[in-house]
């Protein structure tokens, strides 16, 4: 280059020599780069994960007639974002039926993406109804979908100018997810598009949670949710309603069964414009950053730790039904009896009557083996260590059951026996659901639970009205003044007064929504695998435990209780221990503090330096991802949740449906 300045250009450079663990790593990337040329690569950062960013036609749709009405007088609307390339004449303006229909067939092109290589999750976006107008009174909703699933984010075709927008099978709606884990969770969201690049933000109406784990194979889906803001307030209000179509392909049932005992991989999602990365997080956390205080937040968590004072009346059923021997299990026994004349008197001539009845009983079938296990608990001990496995197994069968109970086929998760078939099998049936199926049976139970909920309530009241009457009457005001106190400070709280006494407190009360969204989300964790909502996991501690106590009885606990108590005392308590005293302990407690800490990490150093490089290079190993994952992708990192952590679970509606799938091999994928 022409120096024009007088002064020669500069190259600053700033490096350092690779270590061995460097030059492992860049192996293994270009390891993986050989192995995957030309195919779904697996490795994290130069694997193929993608953003596909919202595409908007709303320029070229400029001062153009949305409706018409033709020869017959037959309204009809212009089909966005445009016609079917292949079929333009028929597919410009069309009926609202017609387009429901032509919205209802089955994609044209699909977009792949994804690392993994398990199998495939089959996604296609139908409609939206309801959603409410975000562009005030001018326009309507610019309504678009994003879609995460597990290192991929994509977009839909933004649909101008529509509050129940329909996408068309030939437009930008269908996607295939390559998915590395049978745990995987697939969110959705829908938006309002704004074109303007001054705006922070485009507007999120609402979102959903999808637990792939609950569907099937080789079964196509006809789903529809109810959109929300978050899954985290008490009471959740549905911005819209949401129709998609979803499938899964499973590269071989008993891989996918065998790899849900590996741990789920966290997965993150990196993005260059802020906008699309706010929509990003939306999809996958909802409304609001649990990360950052807010009294909202805080209040969701204390509201949510209180709902499970509900779970006190049912343990409480069901404690009283196993020890008062109260019937559990119902069971028919078909009564036949026939009356009239005999047949084989030749002069009857009137037709024999046969009458058939059911007789009900309950049998107490929980409290018969409870009182078995007792009576085998007491009289051989050595066989504790296996009830108590099997009370496990118990449990987990007795959840099943009650779930199994639930007439909506959207509450219940994988049976056993697919789970089963599954494992030794490797194959599990297909699944049929009818529109609006068990919907009498549903509402009557959803009316039963509010009832039960309603008395619940009045009980409450009545027993709060009771002890204050008592406590008046006896004389006992300290009860009646704290319980007034109490009441006013809840009264005031709701009214949202206050909140600005709690800024000198935001970083303590920072620390206490740290602390309490950890308890949460375990307690989130446990509920999901107790109440099968992760049936994977839960089906792998119910068969464990079941083959754990039936190893554990084959175990002389007796003998090894009787030794380890032997060498216990014999080691431990024996005189012997003060020549240990004086050759050990006595020496270090005439030591210096001094000393001693320069003990300690004398043996730290002996030990710790293999474990110290081992975790040093697994923390550079990640940090290198992430900064060529930003580096090649953007800046700004999303995580998505692995696990089912989330407050309320979403549930596909009745009118959903199911039906097999045969595959169609002329299915083009881009």
């Amino acid at each position: 280059q022409v120096d024009f300045t007088g002064t020669k250009p500069k190259l600053v450079l700033r490096y350092r020599r690779a270590t061995d663990e460097d030059e492992a790593f860049m192996e293994t990337v270009r390891e993986s780069n050989r192995k995957n040329r030309g195919k779904v690569k697996e490795y994290g950062v130069y694997s193929n994960v993608s953003f596909l960013g919202p595409r908007s036609t709303k320029q070229t749709q400029i001062g153009k007639r949305r409706t018409r009405t033709d020869e017959v007088g037959e309204k009809k609307r212009r089909v966005m974002p445009g016609p079917d390339p292949e079929r333009v004449p028929q597919t410009t303006w069309m009926t609202e039926s017609e387009i429901e229909e032509e919205a209802l067939k089955e994609s044209k092109k699909w977009i792949e993406t994804g690392s993994g290589k398990l199998g495939k999750v089959y996604f296609e976006l139908i409609q939206c109804d309801g959603l409410p107008n975000k562009d005030g009174k001018l326009s309507k909703t610019d309504a678009y979908a994003c879609i995460v699933c597990e290192n991929s984010v994509v977009n839909t075709e933004v649909m101008d100018d529509f509050l129940s927008p329909r996408w068309m099978p030939w437009t930008r709606r269908a996607f295939v997810f390559n998915v590395s884990h049978p745990a995987t969770k697939l969110f959705v969201s829908i938006s309002d598009y704004d074109p303007i690049v001054l705006l922070e933000r485009h507007d999120a109406i609402g979102r959903i949670s999808v637990n792939l784990s609950h569907f099937r194979s080789n079964t196509s889906y006809l789903l529809h949710y109810d959109l929300y803001s978050s899954g985290l307030v008490t009471k959740r209000k549905a911005f819209g309603t949401i129709t998609f179509r979803l499938r899964i392909e499973w590269n071989g049932e008993r891989r996918v069964f065998m790899n849900s005992m590996t741990p789920k991989p966290h997965n993150y999602v990196c993005i260059s414009n802020k906008r699309d990365f706010l929509i990003t997080r939306f999809t996958c956390e909802g409304k609001y950053n649990v990360n950052k205080f807010k009294v909202s937040v805080l209040q969701s968590y204390i509201d949510e730790l209180k709902e499970y004072e509900k779970i006190q009346y049912p343990i409480t059923r069901a404690l009283t039904a196993v020890l008062f021997w109260r019937g559990t299990t119902t069971i028919a026994i078909p009564i036949c009896w026939c009356f009239g004349k005999s047949r084989r008197d030749p002069e009857d001539e009137a037709p024999r009557r046969r009458c058939i009845r059911k007789l009900l009983f309950k049998i107490p079938t929980h409290s018969i083996i409870v009182f078995l296990a007792g009576i085998m608990a007491v009289e051989h001990p050595r066989l504790i260590p296996s009830l108590l496995m099997f009370g496990v197994f118990w449990f987990f069968l007795v959840m099943k059951g009650a779930k199994k109970q639930h007439p909506s086929p959207w509450v219940n998760s994988k049976s056993i026996f697919e789970l089963s078939s599954m494992f030794l099998f490797g194959a599990s049936p297909g699944s049929r659901i009818k529109p609006y199926e068990n919907k009498e049976n549903v509402e009557k139970l959803q009316a039963q639970i509010k009832e039960m909920e309603k008395k619940e309530r009045e009980r409450r009241m009545r027993m709060k009205e009771a002890e204050k009457h008592n406590s008046a009457e006896y004389g006992d005001e300290e009860v009646l003044v704290e319980d007034d106190l109490n009441d006013e400070i809840s009264t005031t709280g709701s009214r949202g007064s206050g909140n600005a006494s709690l800024v000198p407190f935001t970083s303590r009360l920072e620390m206490v929504q740290f602390y309490l969204g950890n308890i949460v989300t375990m307690v989130r964790r446990i509920r999901c695998i107790i109440t099968w909502d992760d049936p994977y996991v839960a089906f792998w501690l119910t068969l464990g435990s079941f083959f754990t106590g039936i190893i554990f009885l084959f175990i002389p606990w007796t003998f090894l209780f009787v030794w380890t108590g032997r060498i216990v005392v014999w080691g431990l308590l024996g005189p012997w221990m003060k020549i240990v005293d004086i050759c050990f302990f006595q020496k270090y407690e005439k030591m210096t503090p001094e000393e001693r800490s320069k003990s300690r990490w004398e043996q730290r150093a002996k030990v710790l330096p293999d474990l110290v490089r081992l975790v040093r290079v697994r923390k550079e190993n990640k940090a290198k991802i992430k900064h060529m994952s930003q580096y090649m992708f953007g800046r700004y990192i999303a995580a998505v949740p692995s696990w089912k952590e989330e407050r309320h679970v979403d549930i596909p509606l009745l009118q959903s449906s199911a039906t097999p799938y045969k595959r169609n091999k002329r299915k083009q994928v881009n």
